[in-house]
């Protein structure tokens, strides 16, 4: 498993702290792609340090022990995980989603993003794109990281920092 990273955040006034976890490295690299659009930059830099790591594949339970392992004794205020759906619809098409429910109660402390299909299929639906190919939709994702603000992954993504920064404040009569 790789090690954590953080991301280059002003440490001095960070009130929280997360980690962002991947399903692999690809995503890893997505997610911090995604902190570093400027958007993103301008909403948290003042308030959290983002650290990112990821597992290297697997079921979405297996992803989700190696993110609680990961994330287990370092104080983070919020854990997210992002997992594919595809292998849970695939495997169980009627029955996913009430396995997606078992996962969340099963692991409270991980605020699992689920991405509806894979990470490729996630970016050409938000991002518009027709390319075929994994190599190709990554790298035009790469270059056009910058329109992701606005589309629903991003609100989606956005929403759950939000969410966790007001009951957070809220905690600490900030």
């Amino acid at each position: 498993m790789a090690h954590s990273q953080t991301s280059k955040y002003n440490l001095g006034s960070v009130k929280f702290t997360a980690l962002l976890f991947g399903e692999g490295g690809r995503d890893r690299k997505f997610i911090n792609q995604l902190l570093e659009i400027k958007q993103f930059k301008y909403r948290f830099d003042e308030n959290w340090r983002f650290s990112t790591d990821n597992a290297t594949g697997g079921s979405p339970k297996t992803i989700l022990l190696k993110c609680k392992q990961a994330s287990e004794n370092m104080g983070y205020d919020l854990v997210v995980c992002f997992i594919d759906l595809d292998q849970l619809i695939l495997e169980n098409p009627r029955t996913y989603k009430t396995k997606t429910i078992q996962l969340a109660l099963e692991f409270p402390n991980i605020s699992i993003f689920w991405n509806q299909n894979c990470l490729e299929e996630e970016i050409q639906k938000n991002l518009g794109l027709s390319a075929k190919g994994k190599k190709r939709i990554n790298r035009l994702a790469d270059k056009n990281i910058e329109k992701f603000v606005n589309t629903p992954y991003w609100k989606k993504f956005i929403k759950i920092i939000e969410k966790r920064e007001k009951e957070l404040e809220k905690e600490k009569n900030i």
